[in-house]
């Protein structure tokens, strides 16, 4: 989830002045907050489907950094394609790295993937280290 564009829209609704009490102000807060989750959610799924005809029906796709649901609120960005792929049938090998100490994100983006070591036909990364936002995904065929 891009974290600041969360905070932008909490901060907007904690900022209304018509929110004279603090329990409203803890309703329209909490409204927001499902509301971020939902739309989260649902941009996540879209990522996957729009990916979807560019991942092979084999295929076997480097998932680099944690782009899953410890990143996002459920479903994914980069990890939401290798999800979708997998529930439309598509057959599925992931490997799962990482640059960071500790191997970090490749832990968490691994939870719940395969691990096989065959011939990558396809590359996922979360562009937020370039672009600044987790919102977008690239694929990348060989």
């Amino acid at each position: 989830m891009n974290l600041f564009w969360a905070i932008n829209r909490m901060n907007a609704v904690a900022a209304d002045k018509g929110l004279e009490t603090s329990e409203l102000l803890k309703t329209k807060l909490l409204d927001e907050a499902h509301a971020i989750a939902e739309e989260d959610v649902r941009i996540n799924k879209q990522i996957g489907m729009n990916a979807l005809p560019l991942v092979p029906d084999q295929a076997t796709i480097i998932h680099h950094c944690n782009t899953g649901s410890l990143a996002t609120v459920d479903y994914g960005t980069a990890f939401g394609v290798i999800r979708t792929a997998h529930e439309q049938g598509k057959k599925v090998n992931v490997l799962v790295d990482e640059t960071r100490p500790r191997l970090q994100g490749g832990r968490c983006g691994g939870l719940g993937a395969g691990w096989s070591f065959r011939k990558t036909r396809a590359r996922l990364s979360g562009r937020h280290r370039i672009a600044g936002s987790c919102q977008q995904a690239s694929i990348a065929h060989q």
